[in-house]
């Protein structure tokens, strides 16, 4: 089932999340959120467009090189095994992380 009942706003607002999460320095969850959209993008064959690829990218660089690999590709392959109704209620339900 689809969080809006439209697959590609479902993803772009997942897409968005993680770009969100990874500007106020949250890599994993931006990677766990970014695995959600990926697996998401792969079930219903809609490949991410050229232009939205480089925005993403440019987002998430920064937060993917703050951790290693292991610790990105871990929660990334998490993500990928949520629905797109869990990835948002979780975004939604963690907001942003608190400036302490």
């Amino acid at each position: 089932m689809l969080a809006f009942g439209d697959i590609e706003l479902t993803i772009d607002v997942i897409e968005l999340l993680a770009a969100i999460f990874a500007q106020l320095g949250d890599p994993p969850r931006a990677a766990w959120l970014l695995g959600s959209a990926e697996a998401l993008r792969e079930q219903s064959g809609m490949p991410r467009p050229v232009p939205d690829e480089q925005l993403l990218a440019d987002f998430i660089g920064p937060a993917r090189a703050a951790v290693s690999a292991e610790a990105w590709d871990k929660q990334y392959q998490a993500g990928r095994s949520v629905t797109p109704a869990e990835a948002l209620a979780a975004a939604v339900a963690a907001g942003p992380v608190s400036a302490a």
